[in-house]
């Protein structure tokens, strides 16, 4: 059995909030589209509060759910979890060996059908991915699971969240430079992609894990993290709004949705995927960017991360990138307390 020595990642600044956009002079927005008629106005709002409304039903039910912290006794996985929200470790040879024979079918089959994409046609997000269900890789699911025991990766979990977790599903990802889902957001206004673009966090907040398959680079589509951003607190109102924006899809970029988009009161002007729509000149950028850390191979092939923390990838310049999405949930009901409720 091949181990491999872990390298251990350090927090750079610290950021305590996802920086605001001002769509009013956004060129790609607000310059663009000048003052939304009324009709566009409520078209917007038809789409976007059923969802908002759903979403704080869910957030006072539900809360934020964890709300981790240092303690005594922890693991160094946990301990370097709890402060930079996200992890890498690596598996030995013989578990990826075991992991990647149980993903080749699916492969295969996710590769069938990437291959059926027009030629010139971009490929899209829903593209890239293929579910695979547990009653059709049974075994699958229990080499990740030794895996992810054995090298510590569920125990940091549990310690994070405060309580049992498993593995909820398993998502295959096939990226290679010909995807369009995290690029030229703006070609039909001339504005380029600031260095931010698909900075984003999830709309479900939970712990996950990614599973490299394939030899990864800076140049093969790294998963990236800004580093302790775990810790920024959303209010309740900012986070019903990012997530409904993210739920309704308001917050794609194409030319019709912007418009909706930039038809929105201000206060609801708030995007989970937030990065395509920031400017490099802002100073928040720079911190964001100081603060990322991109996990090629050399940091580890198997990846824990809070979703709710800013993160991006499967950004690939070259060659090709396949990973296993493993979300992990709780393994019961977990109600959040009253003061949780009121975050």
């Amino acid at each position: 059995m091949t181990l491999v020595q872990e390298k251990t990642v350090t927090k750079a600044a610290t950021i305590t909030r996802i920086p605001a956009t001002d769509y009013a002079t956004h060129p790609a927005y607000g310059q663009l589209f000048g003052s939304p008629r009324l009709s566009t106005r409520l078209a917007a709002l038809r789409r976007l509060l059923p969802i908002l409304r759903e979403q704080a039903v869910r957030r006072y039910k539900y809360g934020q759910s964890f709300q981790p912290a240092i303690a005594p006794g922890q693991s160094a996985l946990a301990g370097d979890m709890i402060r930079n929200g996200a992890i890498a470790v690596h598996l030995t040879s013989e578990e990826m060996a075991r992991i990647s024979t149980g993903a080749a079918p699916f492969v295969a089959a996710l590769e069938a059908r990437r291959a059926q994409t027009p030629p010139g046609q971009a490929r899209t997000w829903k593209d890239t991915s293929l579910p695979i269900g547990k009653d059709e890789a049974e075994q699958l699911y229990k080499d990740v699971r030794t895996a992810l025991k054995t090298r510590g990766i569920l125990g940091a979990a549990e310690t994070y969240v405060g309580h049992a977790v498993k593995i909820k599903n398993l998502d295959l990802q096939i990226n290679d430079p010909t995807d369009a889902h995290w690029r030229n957001h703006f070609a039909d206004a001339g504005v380029p992609d600031p260095s931010t673009a698909y900075m984003h966090i999830d709309s479900v907040r939970r712990v996950k894990c990614m599973i490299y398959l394939t030899d990864v680079t800076d140049r093969t589509g790294p998963f990236s993290y800004v580093l302790g951003t775990n810790a920024i607190r959303l209010g309740f109102l900012e986070d019903i709004i990012r997530k409904a924006n993210d739920i309704s899809r308001l917050d794609r970029c194409d030319r019709e949705t912007r418009e909706l988009f930039s038809a929105l009161p201000k206060v609801l002007q708030r995007k989970s995927e937030f990065g395509n729509d920031l400017h490099d000149s802002m100073p928040e950028v720079a911190a964001l960017l100081a603060s990322e850390h991109f996990f090629t191979s050399d940091d580890g092939n198997l990846i824990l991360f809070d979703n709710n923390g800013i993160h991006r990838g499967g950004m690939v310049l070259e060659g090709k990138r396949i990973i296993l999405q493993v979300p992990l949930g709780a393994s019961r009901t977990v109600r959040a307390s009253r003061t949780d409720r009121l975050r």
